[in-house]
C-alpha cells in the first residue's frame, strides 16, 4: 500500500532574528484529515476492515525523521530539544524546525473473483492548518533619562497631579491643597520617553560622644520608583509657519505621547472651537486638521490680526493653551512684466538676447540687515586678542582675523662673538661664520730595545736608527719538520706467507693508485665425500616367458623382501636349463643427497653362494642410472660377500631425485649349463656422494719500513676487491699470534666491487716498524683477491731552517697627531714583513712597499705600542736575517688646552614683553636656534672635535666634512632670565657656519598650562529701532553669515575665552521680550571649512516660549597657531519672503518647459533666463508667505 505523508516547515525567525529575545517552549496544535477512495466495480463487498495511523514525526539534526507522539492532537517542545531540531538557512536567513505527517493504513476486504482484476484504491492525506503556541522571555532595553547620585539634594514644594496607574490604565483623583515633594535635580526632562526616579531615604542614628568622633549609624533605607510625568501637555506647532495666512491653512501640531486630544479654537476674548485635531495614523503623536474657511469663520480681513489657540488634554485630564498671532492675507499678488522699454509690442516686434526684461511681484518686502564689513566701525564692532596682538592681527573688507603665537625671529649676523684659545697650542680666528682652530705639531722618534723588545736571541746588536753598519743579526732556527705521506708497500711476493691463495704474475706497484692490481689466484679447498644406503623395497618385475625375451623368474617371490637388509630373510634361487632368471626392484628413498652434492660412485654387494657342479655369475645393473652391467661370480658353495662399483660419476651429476629414480635388475645367465644354482641372501646399494669442491683465500703479509727516518708509523692504506662474494677480511694481531682484530671497514662483504680506506695500524705495530696483516674468505668457487693499494702510512724527519721574530716596542705616552714605521733589512733568504692590525679580532698586516710605512690609529693599541714580525721561507740549511733599520717617527700635540670657543649673549626685548601686565600667563617661550654647518678636519690622525652650546647644555655637532643643519628648541623661563648665551667650541679643524637665526615664540601657557591663545570679534546689531514691532512679534529670522575658516592640527590643545577648547566659535546672543539670551547658538568647529551658517531665531524662540525679538550679537571666536577666519557677511532675514518661478511655453512646438524658481531682482536682460525658443511666452508665477499666488504671462514675437 502506499502511504502518502506531508514534510512541512514551522518557521521561527522572528524569535531568532535578535538577541532580545529566548525561547522557552513551544505548541503545537495540529487539525488534519485522512480519506481513502475506492472504486465501485463489483469486485467489493458492500463492507471493507479498514485499519489506518497517523504518525508524526520530526527532523533532528542527523536529518533523520524520528516519530512523537499527540496529546489530543498537540505536541510541545523545550528550549533543549529545539535546539536538537533548529535548521538555519544561510541563503534565506530563516530558521525552521522540520516535521513530516505520514498515514500509515491497511484494509482487507472480500473480493468478488468473477468481476474485474483491477483494484483501485485511492488514500490521502490533507493537513487543514497548525496553530503555534510560543513561550519566550524577551529583554528590552528603553531609552531613560539615567541620572544616579548618593548627593543629598535640595527638596522642593511642586503640585503634581494626583492619580494612580494601575493594571486597566490610570485613575485620576481630585485636585488637592497638598504640597507634594519634589527633587531639585535636572530629572526631566522634555522628550518621549516617560522618566523614572528613584529616591533612597536614609535613616540614620547620631552617636556624638564616641570616643573616636562622632559616628553616624545607617538604621534603616527605604526606596521610592515614581514615573515623572509633566504637569502639563506640552507640543509645538509644526505647521504653519510665518505669520502670515490666508484663507485656507493645514495645522499640524507635535505633542508628548501621553496627550490624548487636540482642540483647534479662534480666539477674539471668547474661545470659538473651529474643530478637534485628528491624530496622523503614521505618527500618531502628530495632530492634524484643515482649516479651509478662516475669512467665514473669523471675518477677519486682510490685515487684521487672527489669534489661534491650541488646547492640548492628557491622559490625567490636564489641559494646556497655545496661542499662535498670525495676519491675515486674503488678497492674492498682482505680479506684472515689462519687457524691453515697457511700451514695445513683442507679438509683431523681435526681441534679442540683450532686450531688457523687468518682473515686480507687487508684494513689498519684509525688513532685513545686510553687513559686509567694508570697514570698522568702534561703535557696534569690538576686536579683542589674547595674549595681545604681537603676531596676530584683524582686517577689514572683509574681516578676515589671522591668530598665531606672539614670535620674533633674529637673523645672526655674526657681530659680537668673542674667540678664545692658547696660541701655545693652537692657531684660531674667527671671521663671518668662519671658525677655525688648527693644532702645533712638534716630531721624534723611538726605536725597539735590544734584546728585550724582540722576543728570539738576537746574534749581534746594532744601531737601529738609522741605515749603515753596525746591523742586528739573528740566526735561523731549525725546527726538523715530520712528514706525513710516507709509503711502504709489501715485497712481490716474498712478504707474502700462503695457506691458500697463491701470487700471480701479475703484480703492480702496491703504494700508487694506478690501476695496476695485484691479483691472488685461490686455490683448492676439497669437499668431504659421503656415503648413503639403500635396499630393495618392492619387486617391479620377475621373469617373462614370452620369447624372445624369454627368461624365468627368480625362485622364492617376493624378491625384495627375501633380499631386504640382512641375512635371515630368505634366499632368491635363479637356475634353469639354457635359459636366464631376471628379475627388477625399486630401491628404497634413503641416500637423501643434499641440493648442490653429486653422486661420485655406486658399489653393489651381495651376499650369497651356489650349488651344482661348477661356480656360476649374476650381473646386477640400474635402469635410470650408470650404464652396463656388472657381474659378480660366487665361488663358493658357502655365502661371502661380492662388491661390484660404478666410479668417476661425479661428471653424470646424479642428485637425489636421480638416485630415486633408479631401479636395480638380477641376471642369472648359466649358458648352456645345466644343475648350478645361484643363490642370494641380501643385495645392498652404498651411493657414495659430495658437494663441489671448493676455493679459499687465506695467508699472511708482514713487512717493514725501511727508512731510517721514519718517524711514526699512522696508517694502513688498502684498495682491494674480490671477484666473487665471499666476505673477504683483513685482520692484525695484538701478540703475533691471534689474529683477532678486524681492520674495521676492509671487508669485502658480498660485494665484488674496490673499497678504499685506511686503518690506524699503529698500536698494532710490531718489532718498532713491522706491520703483520691476515687475509681469510669464505669458501665457494674459484675467484681471486686484487690489490690495487697496500701500503704503511709514516712520518719521517725533514730538517727545517726559518727565522720567525716578533718586535714590540711602544711610543711615549703622547697626544700623537702622526707616526711612520721606518725599516731597512735584508736576507739571503726570501721573508716577509708584517706588522700588527688591532682592528675587528686583530690580524698581521703584509707591509709590501718600501719604507716608510704610515701608522694609522689600527696599527698601535691605546698604549702606543707597535708590533712588527719577519717571517722567512724555509731552508733545509743555516742562514741570517739582518735588520738594518727598524724605527718610529712620531709627531705630537702638546698637552694643555687644545680647544678654541666663540661666545655670544643674545638678547632681546621679545624675550621680557610679557613680564607685566599678563598676570594670568606664565613666562615661557620656546626658544629655536638652527643654523647650517660644515667641520673640516685639520689632521685626520688626531681627534675631531665640535660641539655648540646654548648655557650649559652641549650638543655634538657632525664632523663629516658635509653640510648640516642643526635645529634645537629649548624653553626660556623670563621670570628670572633676561637673556642666555651660545657657543661654539671646536678643535683641530675648521667650523664653517651659514643661516644662523633665534626664533622665540611665546608659549601662551596659563597659570594652570593650558594654552590661552584666541581673537575675538564681537558684532553688536545696529539697526535694532528700525524693526517693525509686527515683525518683532511674527517674524520668522535668520540670521546668516558666510565664512572661511582654515586651521591646522598641530597636536595642541587650545583654550579660548570661555575656557573652551573649540578652534572656532560662533557665537549668537539674543534679546527678546526684554531679556538677553546669551550664547543663544555656539556652532564650533576644529577643522578647516567655508559655509554659510544660519541662526533660526523664530525656532530658537518658539522653542524657549518667547514672543518678541529685539536685538543680537554675534561673536565670531578662534584660538589656536596658524588659524585663519575670513567672514564675508552678516545677513538678518525675516523669512516671510515671496517665491518667483517663471517658465516658457514654444510657440512653434507647444512645449512647456518645468516651472523654475529664481530671484527676479537678479534678472535683467532676456539671456540671462537660458536658452529661449524662436517663439515663445513666458509665465511668471508669485506666492505670497500666506500661501496666496498669482501667474502672469507675456508673448514674444520672435
Amino acid at each position: 500500500f502506499l502511504n502518502p505523508q506531508i514534510i512541512f516547515d514551522v518557521d521561527l525567525s522572528e524569535y531568532y532574528s535578535t538577541g532580545s529575545i529566548d525561547l522557552d517552549e513551544i505548541s503545537l496544535e495540529f487539525d488534519y484529515l485522512t480519506t481513502i477512495l475506492n472504486d465501485e466495480s463489483s469486485i467489493f463487498s458492500q463492507y471493507a476492515l479498514i485499519n489506518e495511523d497517523i504518525i508524526f514525526s520530526i527532523q533532528n539534526e542527523y536529518l533523520e525523521f524520528e516519530s512523537f507522539s499527540l496529546e489530543n492532537s498537540k505536541i510541545s517542545f523545550s528550549r533543549e530539544e529545539i535546539n536538537n531540531f533548529l535548521i538555519y538557512n544561510k541563503e534565506n536567513d530563516k530558521y525552521f524546525i522540520r516535521l513530516r505527517l505520514e498515514y500509515e493504513w491497511s484494509c482487507i476486504i472480500k473480493v468478488n473473483l468473477g468481476g474485474t482484476s483491477r483494484i483501485e484504491i485511492l488514500s490521502s492525506v490533507q493537513l487543514v492548518k497548525y496553530n503555534l503556541n510560543v513561550k519566550y522571555t524577551s529583554t528590552e532595553t528603553e531609552r531613560i533619562s539615567a541620572f544616579e547620585s548618593s548627593n543629598p539634594h535640595d527638596l522642593a514644594a511642586i503640585n503634581a497631579p494626583n492619580y494612580v496607574e494601575t493594571d486597566t490604565g490610570i485613575v485620576v483623583f481630585p485636585d488637592d491643597s497638598e504640597v507634594d515633594i519634589g527633587i531639585n535635580s535636572g530629572f526631566l526632562r522634555n522628550i518621549d520617553t516617560r522618566q523614572r526616579l528613584m529616591i533612597r531615604q536614609d535613616l540614620s542614628y547620631s552617636f556624638p560622644d564616641s570616643q573616636l568622633s562622632p559616628i553616624s549609624i545607617l538604621v534603616d533605607q527605604s526606596y521610592s520608583d515614581t514615573i515623572l510625568r509633566f504637569k502639563k501637555p506640552i507640543g509645538y506647532l509644526e505647521s504653519p509657519t510665518g505669520f502670515y495666512i490666508n484663507n485656507s491653512k493645514r495645522f499640524s501640531f507635535i505633542t508628548e505621547f501621553d496627550v490624548a486630544s487636540v482642540e483647534l479654537y479662534w480666539f477674539d476674548g471668547t474661545e470659538h472651537l473651529i474643530g478637534e485635531m485628528q491624530p496622523n495614523l503614521l505618527e500618531m503623536n502628530k495632530f492634524e486638521y484643515l482649516w479651509s474657511t478662516i475669512d467665514i469663520d473669523t471675518g477677519a480681513t486682510s490685515g487684521d490680526i487672527i489669534d489661534v489657540l491650541i488646547r492640548l488634554t492628557d491622559a490625567l485630564l490636564a489641559t494646556n493653551d497655545y496661542h499662535y498671532y498670525f495676519e491675515a492675507d486674503f488678497v492674492a499678488p498682482t505680479p506684472s512684466i515689462s519687457v524691453g522699454d515697457g511700451i514695445q509690442n513683442f507679438e509683431t516686434e523681435v526681441s534679442n538676447p540683450f532686450t531688457n526684461i523687468d518682473f515686480d511681484s507687487s508684494v513689498l518686502p519684509s525688513y532685513g540687515w545686510y553687513e559686509q564689513f567694508t570697514s570698522y566701525d568702534p561703535s557696534y564692532m569690538t576686536s579683542s586678542l589674547s595674549p595681545d596682538d604681537h603676531s596676530s592681527a584683524y582686517t577689514i573688507d572683509p574681516l578676515n582675523m589671522q591668530n598665531n603665537f606672539p614670535n620674533e625671529n633674529t637673523q645672526e649676523d655674526w657681530s659680537s662673538w668673542n674667540l678664545n684659545y692658547d696660541s701655545q697650542i693652537t692657531a684660531s680666528s674667527f671671521n663671518n661664520g668662519d671658525f677655525n682652530s688648527y693644532l702645533n705639531t712638534p716630531s721624534d722618534y723611538i726605536v725597539p730595545d735590544q734584546p728585550e723588545d724582540f722576543n728570539v736571541s738576537l746574534a749581534t746588536q746594532g744601531d737601529l736608527s738609522s741605515i749603515g753598519s753596525p746591523k742586528t743579526t739573528i740566526n735561523a732556527i731549525n725546527n726538523p719538520i715530520i712528514t706525513g705521506g710516507q709509503k711502504a708497500g709489501p715485497n712481490e711476493w716474498n712478504d707474502w706467507s700462503w695457506t691458500y691463495g697463491s701470487g700471480s704474475t701479475d703484480y703492480g706497484t702496491l703504494t700508487n693508485n694506478d690501476g695496476d692490481t695485484n691479483r691472488i689466484d685461490a686455490t683448492l679447498y676439497p669437499s668431504t665425500e659421503y656415503l648413503g644406503l639403500m635396499f630393495p623395497e618392492s619387486d617391479l618385475y620377475n621373469g617373462d616367458p614370452t620369447p624372445p625375451f624369454s627368461s624365468f623368474p627368480w625362485q622364492s617371490s617376493p624378491i625384495a623382501s627375501k633380499l631386504g637388509p640382512g641375512p635371515g630373510n630368505g634366499e632368491i634361487t635363479a637356475g634353469g636349463p639354457a635359459t636366464p632368471s631376471f628379475c627388477v626392484v625399486a630401491l628404497g628413498d634413503s641416500a637423501n643427497i643434499p641440493s648442490g652434492s653429486y653422486v661420485t660412485k655406486i658399489e653393489v654387494t651381495a651376499f650369497g653362494y651356489y650349488s651344482g657342479a661348477i661356480d656360476s655369475t649374476v650381473t646386477v645393473g640400474f635402469n635410470g642410472g650408470p650404464g652396463g652391467g656388472k657381474d659378480i661370480t660366487f665361488t663358493s658353495t658357502t655365502s661371502y660377500i661380492n662388491t661390484v662399483t660404478w666410479d668417476n660419476l661425479w661428471a653424470s651429476q646424479y642428485n637425489d631425485a636421480d638416485v630415486n629414480g633408479m631401479t636395480l635388475w638380477l641376471r642369472s645367465d648359466n649358458g648352456f649349463q645345466f644343475g648350478p644354482l645361484q643363490h642370494i641372501d641380501s643385495v645392498g646399494v652404498r651411493v657414495y656422494y659430495k658437494a663441489p669442491d671448493e676455493y679459499k683465500h687465506e695467508y699472511l703479509i708482514k713487512w717493514d719500513v725501511n727508512d731510517g727516518s721514519m718517524s711514526e708509523i699512522q696508517n694502513l692504506w688498502y684498495e682491494w676487491k674480490q671477484t666473487a662474494a665471499r666476505n673477504t677480511k683483513m685482520y692484525t694481531t695484538t701478540d703475533g699470534v691471534n689474529y683477532n682484530v678486524e681492520i674495521t671497514g676492509a671487508a669485502l662483504g658480498s660485494g665484488t666491487g674496490y673499497i678504499t680506506g685506511s686503518f690506524p695500524i699503529g698500536p698494532y705495530v710490531r718489532n718498532g716498524d713491522e706491520v703483520w696483516i691476515k687475509v681469510i674468505s669464505d669458501e665457494g668457487g674459484d675467484f681471486d683477491i686484487r690489490f690495487d693499494r697496500l701500503y704503511i702510512e709514516y712520518t719521517a724527519f725533514v730538517p727545517d731552517y726559518s727565522v720567525d721574530v716578533e718586535v714590540e716596542w711602544s711610543v711615549p705616552d703622547l697626544d700623537l697627531d702622526s707616526m711612520d714605521l721606518k725599516f731597512a733589512h735584508s736576507s739571503t733568504i726570501p721573508f716577509d714583513f708584517f706588522i700588527w692590525d688591532y682592528s675587528g679580532g686583530g690580524s698581521w698586516y703584509k707591509i709590501v712597499g718600501s719604507s716608510p710605512f704610515s701608522l694609522a690609529s689600527q696599527y698601535y693599541d691605546g698604549s702606543n705600542t707597535v708590533k712588527v714580525k719577519y717571517v722567512t721561507d724555509h731552508s733545509s740549511s743555516g742562514f741570517t736575517l739582518d735588520i738594518d733599520m727598524l724605527k718610529i717617527d712620531y709627531t705630537y700635540i702638546p698637552r694643555g688646552d687644545r680647544f678654541a670657543d666663540i661666545t655670544k649673549t643674545i638678547t632681546d626685548s621679545f624675550l621680557n614683553q610679557y613680564d607685566s601686565g599678563f598676570g594670568n600667563y606664565k613666562k615661557l617661550y620656546d626658544v629655536t636656534i638652527q643654523f647650517d654647518y660644515q667641520y673640516l678636519v685639520d689632521i685626520p690622525s688626531y681627534a675631531q672635535f665640535a660641539k655648540f652650546f646654548i648655557d650649559s647644555t652641549e650638543f655634538d655637532l657632525i664632523k663629516d666634512g658635509s653640510w648640516h643643519s642643526f635645529s634645537n628648541t629649548f624653553e626660556f623661563d623670563s621670570t628670572s632670565l633676561d637673556d642666555f648665551s651660545v657657543k661654539f667650541e671646536i678643535s683641530n679643524g675648521d667650523l664653517n657656519l651659514n643661516n644662523m637665526d633665534y626664533d622665540i615664540t611665546f608659549e601662551c601657557l596659563d597659570t594652570s598650562d593650558n594654552i590661552v591663545l584666541h581673537q575675538s570679534f564681537l558684532v553688536e546689531f545696529p539697526d535694532e529701532g528700525n524693526i517693525p514691532q509686527f515683525e518683532k512679534e511674527y517674524g520668522l529670522w535668520v540670521i546668516n553669515t558666510t565664512y572661511d575658516f582654515v586651521t591646522i592640527n598641530d597636536g595642541l590643545t587650545y583654550y579660548n575665552k570661555y575656557g573652551r577648547t573649540n578652534k572656532l566659535e560662533i557665537i549668537f546672543n539674543i534679546k527678546a521680550d526684554g531679556s538677553w539670551y546669551n550664547e543663544a547658538l555656539i556652532y564650533a568647529t576644529n577643522t578647516s571649512e567655508a559655509q554659510r551658517l544660519s541662526f533660526d531665531v523664530s525656532q530658537y524662540m518658539r522653542n524657549n516660549d518667547l514672543n518678541s525679538f529685539e536685538d543680537f550679537e554675534i561673536e565670531y571666536v578662534i584660538s589656536g597657531h596658524s588659524t585663519d577666519l575670513t567672514v564675508s557677511d552678516i545677513t538678518l532675514e525675516n523669512n516671510y519672503q515671496i517665491l518667483e518661478f517663471y517658465r516658457t511655453i514654444d510657440l512653434n512646438s507647444g512645449q512647456v518647459s518645468a516651472w523654475k524658481k529664481f530671484d527676479s531682482s537678479r534678472i535683467a536682460t532676456l539671456n540671462e533666463l537660458g536658452s529661449l525658443s524662436e517663439k515663445f511666452t513666458i509665465e511668471y508665477k508669485v506666492i505670497e508667505p500666506s500661501g496666496n499666488e498669482a501667474i502672469l504671462s507675456t508673448y514674444n514675437g520672435g
